[in-house]
């Protein structure tokens, strides 16, 4: 009887190792299946793509073809329908660069009449919101060239393409927010987008000269309204959600009264 029982306690031990064998076993299929069901949500989340305006998200890869482009493309073929003596104006080669040396007076006038009311201006909008909004837009390139986010470096790359371009004429330049909130809601997400700008109005100043500018000054209003429009929603979006001081209400509609009381856009 004795032997029977420990050949029956035997074979129960026997029983219980092998099923122990087995669940440890099936213990790393078992967690690899919950492993994948938990990983499962956070691929979904994050193949869900971020419809934000300026979030980090939204940096990634722009559309194949800027929007921009084809409302210009679409203007210029549009432009010599309109006004078809655009055409005859335009001549091939570059214009002959003049060096431009401002009198006393002109001097003046225009330190007084421009010089001093453009300085705020320029100061808070092309330096200083313009570095703020870049932060916003771009916030995992922050941490690689940090130091050209500042204020600083934007002013004195300010400074010097208006001291070179002078001399000749050239129009007033500055790295302004409204730029930045432009070219980034038609597409551009790196430095590439302007230097292919700037080498596009380079190539047509030296095909044409200045004999584009009669059918730049004839491009359509409704598609240039259009592009400033939703340029403008996208830099309005940027500060949306934002808190808001009381003093900074006031400074704005003190900075309105002002503009519109001095007949000054």
């Amino acid at each position: 009887m004795r032997s029977q029982k420990t050949q029956q306690d035997a074979n129960i031990a026997g029983e219980i190792d092998v099923e122990q064998q087995e669940q440890q076993q099936a213990l790393p299929g078992e967690d690899q299946h919950l492993l994948s069901d938990q990983q499962q949500p956070q691929q979904d989340q994050q193949a869900v793509p971020d419809s934000g305006c300026c979030s980090a998200n939204s940096n990634s890869a722009a559309p194949g073809i800027p929007s921009a482009l084809v409302v210009v493309l679409v203007g210029l073929v549009l432009t010599p329908f309109a006004h078809p003596a655009v055409l005859s104006g335009l001549s091939l080669g570059p214009s002959t660069p003049r060096l431009f040396v401002p009198s006393w007076q002109q001097f003046k006038s225009g330190v007084l009449k421009a010089g001093l009311a453009q300085l705020p201006l320029t100061s808070l909008n092309s330096c200083i919101a313009v570095t703020q909004l870049a932060q916003q837009l771009f916030p995992q390139r922050l941490e690689q060239d940090g130091w050209r986010w500042r204020p600083a470096p934007v002013a004195v790359s300010v400074g010097l393409m208006n001291l070179v371009g002078c001399w000749w004429g050239a129009f007033p330049c500055c790295h302004g927010s409204g730029g930045l909130a432009a070219q980034y809601k038609f597409g551009a997400r790196s430095g590439a987008a302007p230097v292919l700008l700037g080498l596009l109005k380079a190539s047509l100043a030296l095909l044409f000269g200045s004999s584009l500018l009669a059918l730049l000054q004839h491009f359509p209003g409704p598609l240039l309204g259009s592009m400033l429009l939703f340029s403008g929603l996208e830099l309005a979006a940027a500060a949306a959600g934002k808190e808001r001081e009381p003093r900074g209400v006031g400074c704005m509609l003190l900075t309105a009264a002002a503009i519109m009381g001095l007949g000054d856009t």
